[in-house]
């Protein structure tokens, strides 16, 4: 028989439903994380949809319930009978209470139905989801409980009821059933539908959250962020990372994984000791570079003197090292070779054992590196380092060790020292030669950007008819230089070579070329250096990393930086060397007051009974400090003499004298860098060498040009006004008929010239386009011919409006302009020693261009104004100008509107008196048609 006290709650609850039935129970509550309630954040629950932060005051708004919680009672033990008896303790009616929470059938009566006898098929089941229901019930009401009271966790005692013969553990908190009940109500979106008696449902309170998220949208998965903070966070510290820890090289020369790989070999012992396995170096240098081995052998490699990358080797190699001038000659792998530091290499860490560096951790905290290494010689000029990190790059070339140390020291003398004085050109180790152009390279030294050219050293063997190639370009291969020849003897570019081979042996380089017979090798030479790798360039970017930021300095501000940097180590080392002498100076000064009574000092070292009580004894005795009595403690007896006691005394008045020595130096900037003179006069002689590079200046060289190549022969240039343009030998001119032309179109220039003759193409866009004759196929006079803006590859919406031709770039371009003005600029202006396509700023652009004339000499030129003035001005009036984009000088005079309309040249019969439309001064405003010019209808010859 059931029980039916709880009968009144339960009506309570089904007033409370049916009063809402038309708009749900979902109507007074709102979506919510379990973080409202319990703290976690497992699904979706509904909450109360009041504003009010305070839980239960929300749900005393929405049922009308109290929060309060029972005071707790004593454990108790009860045994549930199959009829349970109408007086029932608050403790099973909590439970009973709770009990909706994992059944399906009614929440009020689900007591009820516990205490049904349950089928011994179900009784498992039955026992199992009792006990999931009882733990989230003691879970639920603990957290309901210290969110009402606001008092932490308390020690709370629990009754220990048995239903069906299950123990079940409740707590005193579930004695506020009216909260529970209406907490459980608020998980549930559905009326519970009736099932066989008996069967319990496991996970009611998952299926009321699925049906929740039903109803309620999903939002995004993440959260999204905008480019410009992904890239902050994500890509910025890579790039950083590149930038300062990796292809960027520091002021002492070296990049971080050089610097790691010598200082550890530095540590090994290996710049006095014997050679080493390679594989050991690498190994021991993983405890400061975290990269792999086969990256840090490759560091090494490219370090050491056999692989000849550089012009002074910091690693002696023993085996096969490979070699950097080629591409398939790769070095042995690590357990095959050896190696150990050059002698120069103590250059780079002299008194590094002073702290005249900063030391940092490595990766892992367990070693300690220096940030840079002390170099005594401006490295940063000496050794090639080239790199390529993220949005910026660096490119430093090498100079000659001696003579980057003599300009060393000329500029420590005298700031205003000319460079190149003293610093001629880079050096490489590759030798080759330099093309020195005084300009380039002063830019160079200037700017720290810039390029200039080397090429590849040669002989003759066996006569003009072997051609020996011993030296190349640093940048280059033999096998990139071989291939190319190769590729332009396919292609029927190079006829002259009957074969080529690669003879490189121990003794060095060497690629052979064999010539046909009958062919100059010296002109070959010259085609070799333009077509292929034989002449390269080398381009400077001297961007190096100054104080961790990338800066790109030239040749002054790079020995000023360094002569920063070793200006601070040697403080850093005399500052070192005084502390020293500072602390030996004080343990002297104690043993002078000691040997004033030596005997006293005796007699208390003597009469100490215990060992560490002389110590202090002495402090007492003769006043010193502890380090002072230390140091004379441990004297020997022995050392007691007369002898000893006056050296010591002698060698206190030499370390004052050397003190106050070093005082000095500190304070003396001339002292320090006299310390920085020494060292480079010291280096200079130890390890200066001859130039590898040699140097040939760029006027004394001859230059190959296409022109070489292309056939001379004598051809009639046809230029339209619609920019078409046709290329037509004599013959095909003499069995042509009429020139084909497109409507409305005329011929604007007819030019009897060279194939090899120039082509100046001026388009409206005030630009220049650069073509030779030769480029072109020849047309017929049936043919309309080549469309210039097609054929050169004009940019959109540009035209064609004048062809100039040229041999030698002698003469002048006169160009007017509808403003009356006129620009005279002499043709090798657009003249250029590269082979570009295109010039930018060809003319002004201020006023539109009315015609050109290209001439070789002064001629005179009739202009015609809106206004049916004409003027005849001589081209000798008006002064040449150098730079291309000049606005000209005034030549018309022209009132109010009034514009020039044409010019064309003068022709013998073009006025009967045409003395009246000359002038003797610019500008002139001309003169109007005589009424005898008139009758020779002199409007439209213009």
């Amino acid at each position: 028989m059931a029980d039916n006290r709880f009968d009144k709650d339960d009506k309570e609850i089904e007033d409370y439903i049916k009063k809402h039935s038309d708009e749900g129970i979902e109507s007074g509550f709102e979506q919510s994380s379990f973080d409202d309630f319990f703290g976690s954040d497992d699904g979706l629950i509904l909450k109360p949809a009041a504003g009010n932060d305070d839980l239960f005051a929300a749900l005393d708004k929405a049922f009308g319930g109290g929060t309060k919680e029972e005071e707790p009672k004593k454990e108790e033990k009860e045994e549930i009978k199959e009829e349970v008896a109408d007086e029932t303790s608050e403790e099973e009616a909590a439970l009973e209470d709770k009990e909706p929470e994992t059944a399906e059938e009614e929440p009020v009566l689900e007591e009820e139905k516990a205490e049904e006898v349950i089928p011994e098929a179900a009784e498992e089941e039955h026992e199992e989801a009792l006990e999931e229901a009882t733990e989230e019930v003691e879970e639920d009401v603990e957290k309901v409980t210290e969110t009402a009271d606001g008092e932490g966790s308390e020690d709370v005692k629990t009754e220990d009821i048995t239903v069906k013969d299950t123990p079940v553990s409740v707590k005193p908190e579930m004695a506020a059933p009216k909260v529970i009940r209406e907490i459980v109500s608020t998980k549930l979106t559905e009326a519970p539908k009736e099932e066989p008696k008996g069967k319990k449902s496991k996970k009611p309170k998952k299926k009321a959250a699925e049906a929740v998220e039903e109803d309620v949208p999903k939002g995004p998965l993440f959260e999204p962020k905008g480019i410009t903070a992904t890239l902050k966070e994500n890509y910025m510290p890579y790039a950083m990372s590149v930038i300062i820890s990796r292809a960027i090289p520091e002021i002492d020369g070296f990049k971080p994984s050089h610097r790691k790989l010598l200082y550890t070999m530095y540590k090994m012992g290996l710049l006095s000791g014997g050679l080493t396995k390679s594989a050991n170096i690498v190994g021991t240098t993983m405890k400061l570079n975290p990269h792999g081995d086969a990256a840090i052998y490759d560091t090494m490699v490219r370090l050491a003197r056999g692989h000849e990358a550089l012009l002074h080797p910091f690693v002696e190699s023993k085996g096969n090292f490979g070699k950097h001038y080629s591409r398939d000659m790769q070095c042995a792998a690590s357990r095959y070779t050896e190696a150990k530091l050059a002698p120069i290499s103590a250059e780079l860490f002299r008194n590094i054992d002073k702290n005249n560096v900063r030391f940092v951790d490595n990766y892992d905290g367990t070693m300690k590196e220096p940030t840079l290494l002390p170099v005594t010689f401006p490295n940063i000029l000496t050794t090639p380092n080239i790199g390529i990190a993220v949005g910026m790059a660096s490119s430093v070339c090498s100079f000659n060790l001696a003579e980057v140390c003599r300009t060393t020291i000329e500029y420590i003398k005298n700031p205003e020292h000319e460079l190149a004085l003293t610093l001629k050109a880079p050096d490489f180790p590759t030798g080759g030669q330099i093309i020195l152009s005084h300009e380039e390279m002063a830019n160079i030294y200037k700017t720290g950007k810039g390029s200039f050219k080397i090429r590849a050293k040669y002989r003759l063997d066996d006569g003009p008819g072997r051609i020996v190639i011993y030296e190349i370009p640093y940048t280059t291969t033999v096998e990139a230089i071989i291939d190319r020849i190769v590729a332009l003897i396919k292609e029927g570019k190079i006829k002259e070579i009957s074969e080529i081979r690669d003879e490189t042996d121990k003794e060095g380089l060497r690629i052979a070329i064999e010539l046909k017979r009958g062919n100059d090798a010296e002109k070959l030479m010259q085609k070799l250096y333009y077509l292929t790798p034989l002449e390269d360039s080398f381009g400077c970017n001297f961007n190096i990393l100054i104080g961790g930021a990338p800066k790109v300095m030239g040749i002054k501000e790079i020995l000023d930086e360094w002569l920063e940097f070793r200006v601070g180590c040697i403080k850093n080392e005399l500052n070192y060397d005084l502390a020293k002498m500072r602390e030996k100076l004080h343990l002297l000064y104690g043993l002078k007051k000691i040997i004033l009574d030596i005997d006293k000092a005796i007699k208390i070292v003597r009469e100490t009974e215990n060992d560490a009580d002389v110590v202090p004894n002495l402090i007492i005795g003769f006043g010193i400090d502890e380090a002072q009595a230390e140091y004379v403690a441990d004297i020997k007896l022995r050392y007691l003499n007369k002898q000893y006691l006056l050296n010591r005394i002698e060698e206190t008045a030499a370390l004052e004298k050397s003190i106050k020595d070093t005082e000095e130096t500190l304070k003396s900037k001339a002292r320090i860098k006299a310390l920085i003179i020494k060292d480079l006069e010291g280096i200079i002689k130890k390890y200066g060498a001859e130039r590898k590079s040699d140097i040939v200046f760029k006027d004394d060289i001859e230059v190959f040009t296409v022109d070489d190549e292309a056939e001379d022969y004598p051809v009639t240039l046809f230029f339209t006004k619609s920019g078409y343009f046709k290329k037509i030998t004599p013959l095909s001119l003499r069995m042509g008929g009429e020139q084909k032309l497109k409507e409305d179109d005329s011929i604007m220039l007819t030019v009897e010239a060279s194939n090899r003759s120039e082509l100046l193409f001026f388009s409206d866009k005030c630009q220049v386009y650069k073509s030779r004759a030769s480029d072109f196929d020849e047309c017929k006079a049936s043919s309309l011919g080549h469309y210039v803006p097609s054929a050169l590859g004009f940019d959109n919406g540009e035209n064609c409006v004048y062809m100039a031709v040229t041999d030698d770039y002698k003469g002048y371009v006169v160009i007017f302009f509808k403003n009356g003005k006129a620009a005279k600029i002499r043709l090798d202006a657009y003249e250029t020693k590269t082979n570009r396509k295109k010039l930018i700023n060809a003319y002004s652009d201020k006023s539109e261009a009315v015609a050109f004339f290209a001439l070789k000499q002064d001629a005179e030129v009739v202009l015609k104004a809106s206004n049916d003035r004409f003027l005849i001005v001589n081209t000798a009036m008006i002064a040449e100008k150098t730079t291309k984009n000049t606005q000209g000088v005034s030549v018309m005079t022209l009132k109010s509107k009034n514009f020039l309309a044409g010019a064309k040249l003068a022709e013998g019969d073009d006025f009967a008196n045409p003395h009246r439309y000359k002038t003797k001064n610019l500008p002139a405003a001309g003169s109007f048609l005589s009424d005898e010019d008139k009758k020779k209808n002199q409007l439209t010859m213009i």
